[in-house]
């Protein structure tokens, strides 16, 4: 409903006003209002359509559309959350310090004489608070942050009725800063990891769900800054989600979720002093989530291969493209056929924007698996294939 709208009536003899209101189980109705407005004088038709503005703004509040992250007229996001929130979990981990060396004598006897009866490694021990999400009830598998979990010799994972659970480690991917968890429990929920974030635009809403300072299943709000960041330096492989929802320490592994309820992202890192919230949050990516953890269901870790290549930006067609600046002498590249020089266009069909692009496509394949690249060369498009070899 718009105001402007309303005052470029003034002096038509007909003005249909059209808005939504909730009836009391939440659901939209449509209503319609037709006002008859003959030969009223243009101030007296301001008046009218203010106290129809005012009206309709105190009487209804705005809902979430089921659209992909669309806002409609309800305000509330409490329908889509009463269906997520219980795939959340919080994620505790206790864990030894690997690099701590103890901090009083270690002999029974010297201890006692000394006077000392408490446990020598006291100060070695780590406790780490985050968050996870159910993406699979049926297997109890739960994604979280690496970070979250290691070093740990002992995680529980609470569940939103409470229930407080032993987890075992499935498998880690550091390079990613992403784990699964498993844990043994009937009637769970789940949020499961899909390529949602592939429809994600610039400006859509999204929520943050997660255990901030421990204030478990805390919900923020805000919009998808940017996609695509990489670059950060916070971990080897980054295609992250920006957001301003609030992400502060104890969300790390918490779900980024669509206002249709899709997960599409995992809630990773935040930029600020002294990890406080600056609006700047970054969650890593659904599909690359989904891709790590699919390699961590089959072989409990990510054995990333190479090819054997330096790439680089550059500008082709006013768009970013990746450009292979040296190929390895008796690298699988150099077998393939590629070439310094060649722009790669695709990876197994799909669209290569960047060198950060393809350095993500190419760490989340494994030894052995040939990819296909589309190349150009001397303005010719080529196709080669190349089987991803042994890191060095």
């Amino acid at each position: 409903l718009s105001v402007r709208a309303m005052l470029n009536t003034c002096g038509r003899k007909d003005t249909k006003v059209v808005f939504l209101f909730p009836s009391y189980d939440s659901k939209l109705i449509l209503g319609e209002c037709t006002f008859i407005m003959q030969q009223l004088p243009c101030r007296f038709c301001i008046y009218v359509s203010s106290l129809i503005i005012i009206s309709i703004l105190s009487a209804c509040s705005i809902t979430i559309s089921p659209g992909f992250g669309k806002p409609s007229m309800h305000t509330s996001t409490a329908p889509m959350l009463r269906k997520v929130l219980p795939a959340v979990v919080n994620v505790f981990s206790e864990g030894r310090n690997v690099n701590c060396t103890a901090v009083l004598p270690n002999n029974p006897i010297l201890r006692k004489q000394l006077g000392l009866d408490k446990n020598p490694y006291e100060k070695c021990l780590e406790q780490s608070q985050g968050s996870g999400v159910i993406i699979d009830a049926k297997k109890g598998y739960i994604v979280t942050n690496y970070h979250n979990i290691e070093n740990a010799e002992r995680t529980i994972v609470t569940l939103k009725d409470r229930r407080q659970i032993l987890a075992t480690i499935v498998g880690v991917d550091p390079e990613t800063d992403l784990a699964l968890l498993k844990i043994e429990a009937d009637h769970l929920s789940e949020l499961p990891l899909t390529n949602a974030d592939k429809k994600l635009e610039t400006g859509d809403f999204l929520v943050a769900i997660g255990s901030p300072f421990g204030l478990d299943h805390s919900v923020s709000f805000g919009i998808v800054s940017a996609l695509g960041r990489s670059g950060l330096g916070l971990e080897g492989y980054e295609d992250f989600i920006q957001t301003d929802a609030s992400i502060n320490i104890g969300n790390s592994g918490g779900a980024i979720v669509a206002m249709n309820g899709k997960l599409v992202g995992i809630s990773s890192a935040i930029v600020g002093a002294n990890n406080s919230n600056t609006g700047i949050g970054f969650a890593i990516s659904g599909s690359m989530a989904k891709a790590v953890v699919e390699q961590l269901v089959k072989y409990g870790e990510v054995k990333r291969g190479q090819i054997g290549i330096m790439i680089d930006d550059v500008m082709l067609n006013n768009k970013l493209r990746a450009i292979i600046s040296l190929v390895l002498p008796n690298s699988p590249a150099e077998k393939a056929g590629l070439k310094t020089g060649d722009i790669v266009l695709s990876y197994n069909g799909e669209a290569i924007y960047g060198s950060n692009k393809l350095h993500n496509a190419l760490g989340l394949a494994r030894v052995g698996d040939t990819v296909r690249l589309k190349v150009l060369r001397n303005n010719k498009q080529l196709i080669i294939h190349v089987t991803l070899g042994i890191r060095a």
